[in-house]
Formats: structure tokens, sequence, C-alpha cells
């Protein structure tokens, strides 16, 4: 039935091509409308397959966000891209510090630091692969490319469900510029964001340096005297962009960012509290609101992020150019957390990982736009991760029994868990890919991708301690349960590729069919504690994706509308698993299906107003899945709701006036979605919208631009993450989302 609604889908979608076709077939001849006679559109030129393209021309599913966009969209991290992107959602298990990124189904279950997600992360093509490196602030942005789908053949890394772009601003080599913007809010937020760009040397040399720093108070409020509010924000990020042009065809950019956070965790509330109470101890929060936090320990949640980009760009000749790009990152996640929403110490975990990596890609590509045009690359990359993690297990609870502490007589109460690993991870690829145009309209594209990932193990242990029944304070490694991993050395290597056939019924309308393979590396897991059979090294997960779509502009290019509809074949998808013997290991989920579509549309009926609005489906359920000796056969797959929809307007009022001024609103609804593969009601979030907005007045002809915007107008609430931790302590942890917020702002352009 699933294949069925997908090929009705596919009709439908044809249909609408062969509509707009009609229409720009009728109005092909006619010469688009200047700007001052009317409403148009923006053209969108991205380079999601290196190259500089029209969106319109690719057959690709992708969505493009542009820095005033973001501006407008107070964006101001990646976690909330989600907002106008059909299809991908977003969860924070550990704030907005550290995305994972979800899209048409696809996503990452395991959350350890050294887990590479299924959705990959690139800020100016450096990727960023570990959760330690997510950790990304949108300031100074120029635009934001979101591609669904695998993606290999194109990039240095390959992606299972697809690619999330930022490209900063660089120097454009001519004069100088800037911007400084300050702003206050509710919840005592202070932000302040600002760049300035000057050219030393004209068309030869420029320098263009970004900040942005941001502290707010947190709004889930700390019940606990002496303690202050959590999901507080207290961060800084910097960068420095270099542009250097010794020569016509020889390019230089060089980038340095740093960025530190360093605030109290989101924090936990609990739901779903049984009958015998919070730890099984007859423990209730009573009276507590939806934004309480009964905490209590303040903990901590630290990120560093240094990173160093260099691309260089060599045209060895008037067809063919050569462009390197050399990465270099280091972070560290530090965090405590009191997990419980109770003074008593039922459960607290904490985490300490440091990350060092760095990658060289080289590409070779053909120049200019046809009919033939060819990519051939090679990367490689070298990572090393360390890790040491914590769980404090009813710490408050410990007593002497006979004189041992009872942690060593029942291993649970008064308990510290505590493991730590290094890892080293070398990947090695290989990758084409090749671009046909024919006179006739039709356009075929073909690419290949080879990988080799190594993976080493090494110092993996695990101990258990106890909390000193006299002090309270823990007494580390009584008890060694894991001295090394059986294995400490796997490989995967794997051959992937796209096929592609589009074709050009008008200058501004096209249908596309691919296939695609995604694939991502095995890996082991790092939440082992008592036995080394929980290291569990897990197959890699392979995605074959295809996918039918339709991309058209039209009434010279006032209405823009591109769509696309896809079936998955999704293969070992890694699972975190609990077996009879309590042990928790990493599984693959064998077979899933996910199938689906994506409308998105853009109009500019007027000069002055231009709306944009998406519709996302996703239907996911796994075929072949037995997690805890329970078969999940025909469960839904987690982090995918059925429907997302956005919206958004943008209007400019009494324009060419000292009155002038302008509104903008968005809204995104995203439907049920389950948080765990068991589809537990408990464990999940019903549909709900968010509605934001901004209202902008330019000073005259100053630069000067004050603001005041809002977000969650409706004060809708809902839970950013929610995880099942009845077993332990007879409750559910949430992660309630962000209430209504607002503030005001002004900028100065110069």
């Amino acid at each position: 039935m699933g294949q069925v609604k997908y090929f009705r889908l596919s009709s439908s979608l044809f249909v609408l091509a062969a509509l707009t076709a009609t229409e720009a077939v009728n109005a092909q001849e006619a010469p688009a409308p200047p700007a001052s006679a009317g409403g148009q559109l923006e053209e969108i030129i991205v380079t999601a397959q290196k190259r500089r393209e029209r969106m319109q021309d690719l057959p690709v599913s992708v969505t493009s966000i542009s820095g005033s966009a973001l501006q407008n969209l107070k964006l101001t991290d990646a976690s909330q891209l989600a907002v106008q992107v059909p299809n991908l959602t977003v969860q924070t298990p550990f704030g907005e510090v550290q995305p994972i990124f979800a899209m048409r189904g696809v996503s990452l279950v395991d959350y350890s630091q050294h887990q590479q997600g299924p959705i990959g992360m690139y800020v100016d093509e450096d990727y960023k692969g570990a959760g330690v490196f997510r950790a990304q602030q949108l300031y100074d942005i120029d635009r934001v490319e979101v591609l669904r789908g695998p993606q290999g053949t194109l990039f240095g890394r390959n992606t299972t469900g697809g690619a999330v772009n930022i490209y900063t601003v660089q120097p454009d080599l001519d004069g100088a510029e800037g911007f400084v913007t300050a702003g206050v809010g509710n919840y005592g937020l202070r932000e302040l964001t600002a760049a300035v760009e000057f050219t030393p040397v004209q068309d030869v040399f420029g320098i263009r340096a970004a900040f942005d720093g941001r502290k707010s108070d947190g709004y889930l409020h700390a019940v606990q005297p002496g303690l202050k509010n959590f999901a507080n924000d207290d961060s800084y990020a910097f960068r420095i962009n270099t542009a250097f042009r010794p020569s016509p065809g020889l390019r230089f950019n060089l980038g340095y960012s740093r960025s530190r956070s360093d605030t109290r965790p989101a924090g936990y509330t609990v739901t779903n509290v049984g009958p015998e109470g919070l730890g099984f101890a007859g423990i209730f929060n009573q009276g507590l609101g939806f934004y309480d936090v009964n905490a209590g320990d303040q903990g901590y949640l630290k990120v560093d992020n240094d990173s160093v980009i260099l691309r260089a760009e060599l045209d060895m000749s008037p067809d063919v150019g050569m462009t390197s790009v050399t990465t270099y990152d280091k972070g560290r996640f530090r965090a405590y957390s009191d997990d419980d929403s109770r003074p008593e110490g039922i459960l607290a975990d904490g985490s300490d990982a440091k990350a060092r990596v760095w990658s060289q890609e080289l590409r070779l590509a053909s120049r200019g736009s046809g009919p033939f045009t060819w990519l051939l690359g090679a990367a490689a990359s070298d990572e090393k991760i360390s890790s040491a993690t914590r769980y404090d297990s009813y710490a408050s609870f410990s007593e002497d029994v006979g004189g041992t502490p009872i942690c060593l007589i029942d291993n649970v109460t008064g308990c510290v868990y505590t493991n730590q690993f290094r890892m080293k991870r070398r990947s090695l690829s290989a990758f084409g890919h090749t671009t046909y145009k024919f006179d006739n309209g039709i356009e075929i594209q073909a690419g290949l991708r080879y990988s080799n990932d190594r993976t080493d193990i090494n110092e993996y242990k695990a101990y258990l301690g106890y909390f000193d029944p006299a002090t309270g304070n823990p007494v580390y490694g009584v008890s060694t349960f894991i001295e090394g991993p059986p294995q400490d050395r796997f490989t995967n290597r794997n051959l992937s590729g796209k096929a592609a056939l589009r074709y050009r019924l008008t200058s501004n309308t096209s249908v596309y069919a691919s296939f695609s393979r995604g694939y991502r590396s095995g890996t082991f897991n790092g939440y082992a504690y008592f036995d080394p059979a929980e290291i569990t090294i897990v197959k890699p997960e392979i995605l074959d994706a295809f996918e039918i779509g339709a991309k058209s502009e039209l009434f010279g290019r006032k209405l823009r509308l591109n769509g696309a509809v896809y079936y998955y074949k999704y293969k070992n998808q890694q699972f975190l698993d609990v077996t009879d013997q309590g042990l928790e290991i990493l599984v693959n989920a064998p077979r899933s299906r996910i199938w689906g579509a994506e409308l998105e549309a853009a109009a500019a009926p007027t000069r002055n107003l231009t709306l944009s609005a998406g519709i996302g489906y996703t239907n996911g359920k796994f075929q072949d899945l037995t997690l805890s000796g329970v078969v999940l056969d025909g469960n839904r797959l987690t982090s995918a709701p059925r429907w997302t929809l956005n919206g958004a307007a943008d209007w400019k009022l009494l324009q060419d006036t000292n009155a002038a001024f302008a509104i903008h609103m968005d809204a995104r609804y995203s439907s049920l979605q389950y948080f765990d593969a068991f589809n537990t009601a408990d464990i999940s979030q019903p549909g709900y919208w968010l509605v934001n907005g901004r209202l902008t007045k330019p000073i005259g002809n100053t630069g000067l631009e004050i603001g005041l915007w809002v977000k969650n107008l409706l004060k809708k609430r809902y839970y950013a993450y929610l995880v099942d931790y009845k077993s332990f302590m007879n409750a559910n942890l949430a992660t309630p989302g962000a209430p209504r917020t607002y503030g005001a702002d002004i900028s100065f352009r110069f």
C-alpha cells in the first residue's frame, strides 16, 4: 500500500509539472519584468554541486536560506534551522549547543560524543562530525543550504540522509563595510553581534572579522534556593576570514574561528511518575509548573571550539580548475547534570570529551557551463577523540551495611559508574561526478564514491565507585568492570553512487528522477559500563534513495514551486538496546522503509510583499527490528513527524517615505513524533505550532534600524526532548521547549 501511495504522489507531482510547464510555455517569450514594475523573487544561486548554479537547475531537493532571512527569522544557532525547512527536525538532548538533525526520517539515536550523525553539517566546507563540533552560532552568515537525500559523490564525507551547509560571509576585496547589532529581551537576554570588513589592497587582499555574544538568565525556573535558572545562555564566538588573490587565476581564503558556551544545562523535568514515586521511594514533585526544575545541583555545560579553514583555488587552464580545502578542528565538551529534578540525588550524569580532527580534500573540476562537466576528488581525515562519562545512582541514599557501602552490595544504591576510552578514526575517500546536457533539454548525471574508514579503540575502561556515606563524596574506581575492548580495530569499505536524469520542459520548468546510495560507517558503543560484551561494533548504515521531483518559476519569477517525492530503503540503522541481563549494547535495525514528499512555494505578488510556504510528509516504519526482546516491526521511526508545515511573510510598508517599516511573520507546525522505537505514548510529542514575528523600522538614510521580535508568540508548551527512565527511576525525563520570548534590537550598518 505504501508503494501505491508513493506512485500516486509521483503522478500528482508530474501533473503539477505539466500544468506549470503549460503556463511557462505561454510566457517564455516574454522578458521578465523589472523589479520596479512589480514583485519578483530573487534568483537563488547555490553551490550544492561544488559549482555556482541556479537552484532551479539542480536535480536535487534543496532549501536555501539567505543571511537576511536568518536575521528576520531570528535564528541564532544551528539547532533552530528546522523552522523553515520541510521534513527537517532537530533534537536537543544536550540543549541548543549540540543539535542532532533528522531528515526525512533518517536520524541519530546514539548521542555519544564520538558518533557522527547521518545528516552531515559543514561550515565553509569544513565537516563537523563529532558532537562537540556541532555547537554553531549563526552570525554573519551568507546562506545556509539544506540538501535532502544521500550525499557523497560531491563531498569529502559521505552522509546517509542529507547535509546542512553553512556558508559564512567572505571578504569581497572591495572597500570597507560592517554592521553592529545590540539587543535585549526577556529572561535577561543581552546580545551583541558585529562584523567589519576592510580591504588593505583593493582586489587583492581583504579581511573580515565578526563577533557574536549573548547572555540570558534562563527560562527554566530553579525551585531550590540558591540555584540560578536553567537553560541560560552565556556564549561568545568570533571569526576572522581573509581573502588573498595574488593573480586572477589563484585565490586563497583563510579563516579562523573560536566559540565558547559556558552555561547551565537545559535541565530535565520529570513526567509520568509511577505510583511508587520517583526512584520508587515515594518522592513526588508536587505543585511544580511546566517550566519548574527542582534539581538539587546547578550543574554545568561547557563547549569550546577552535577551527582553521584554508581554501585554495587555482585555474590550471581555461577549462580546468583545482580546489584544495584543508581544515583543523579542536573542541571540548564538558557537562554535569542533575537529571532527576529532585534535591535527593537519584540520577545525575557527566561527561568530558575532547576531539581533534584534521582533513584534506582535493578536487579537480571542469570550468564553464557545459555541455559536459565533471568533478574528481579525494579526501583524507584523521580524528582523535577521548571520552569520559559518569553516572551517579541514588547518591543521597548511600549507607553502610555492616561496615560495607551498600553500593558494593547491590551495585545500584549510592554508586558512581564511570567509563573512558580513546578513539582514532582514519577516513579515506575518492569520488567523482559528471553531468552531460543534451540539446533537447535532457540532462544526465552520474557519480561514484569509494570510502575506507578505519576505527581504533584504545584504553576502554569502566569502573564502579561509591559515595562515601560519611562525607557524601564520590570514591572512584573501587572495582574494575571493563579493562579493554574485545576488538580494538575495525575497517569499513564502501562503494556508493548516484544517477540522475533531468528534463528541461522550458527554460523555467524541469522534472527529474534520481537514485542515490548513502553510507554511514560502522561504529562502537560508547556507553559500556559493566561488561566488555557491551562494547558492540555495528555494521555501516546503507540507504537506497529513489526520488522524483519538479521545479518551476512562473509569471516572470513571481512564483516558484519546487516539489519532490521519495522512497527510501534503510538498512542497518544504529540503535541502542538493553539485553535480558540489563546490559546496554549498540545494534543494527536490519530494515526500514520511508516514503514521503515535500512541496515548497515562494511568491512575490507585489514589490513589497514576499510569501513562502512548505509542506513535508514522511511515512517511515521499521520492517525488521527487535529491541529488548520486543518485535517492533511496523512501528514508526523516531524523530519522524508525519507532517511538517512552514510559512513566512515579509511585508514592506510605506516604502520611499520616512515612515517606512517592515513586518515579518513565520510559523512552523510539526505533527506527532515519537522519541523511542517502541512508540511509547509517554515518550512522544503531539503536534504543535510555533509562531514568530519581527517588526523593523529604518531611521531614514542613517544606516540605523530598530527592531522588535517575538518567538513562540502563542506561548505553546511542548517538549524538545523526552527519554524513558521508568525502569530506573519510575519516571520519564523531559526538556521543555522555550516559552514565549521577545525583545528589541538596534542595528547600524556602514
